[in-house]
């Protein structure tokens, strides 16, 4: 059940935690276990390895393996998951997070953020959560690394209308 699973990832980090080691451990595909519990869609596990100290700084490859960048920005590229916004809360709140880390192109959060926005209002939806984020990130001392970044759905509209 989903409650033995629980309990089974907080025994485990809990044997990590305890030898004080940084959780920047990976699952098998590679994802950081940060990832992989929010590619699960389980929050719980998430918030777990949060207040465990897990590395919400750990590059992950995004976007096919194009680009590397953080669990944060990762969460951006993830279209139409609810609990995004949710997951980039718990991370962004977290004591060593770095908000002005860039991705091997040179952008940053806040470039990802108005990329999801811009995302959602080309297929007419409501951005409003997104924008409150953004608002919250510049106030957090959050900035923009300055390079446009293009989800795989814009860069196809991109290449059909050229």
């Amino acid at each position: 059940t989903s409650e033995e699973k629980i309990k089974r990832a907080e025994a485990y980090i809990s044997k990590i935690t305890d030898l004080n080691a940084k959780v920047r451990i990976r699952d098998m595909s590679a994802l950081p276990l940060l990832v992989a519990a929010y590619e699960e869609k389980n929050m719980e596990v998430v918030r777990l390895l949060i207040n465990k100290r897990a590395d919400v700084n750990q590059k992950v490859e995004m976007m096919e393996g194009i680009v590397e960048g953080t669990p944060l920005m990762y969460a951006c590229c993830c279209y139409e998951r609810q609990d995004s916004i949710e997951f980039i809360h718990l991370c962004m709140n977290t004591p060593g997070v770095d908000l002005n880390t860039k991705d091997n192109n040179g952008s940053t959060l806040l470039d990802y953020v108005d990329a999801k926005i811009r995302q959602l209002s080309e297929r007419g939806k409501s951005s409003d959560e997104w924008e409150a984020l953004r608002g919250e990130l510049e106030t957090k001392g959050a900035k923009r690394g300055g390079v446009r970044v293009n989800f795989d759905d814009e860069q196809d509209e991109q290449d059909e209308s050229q």
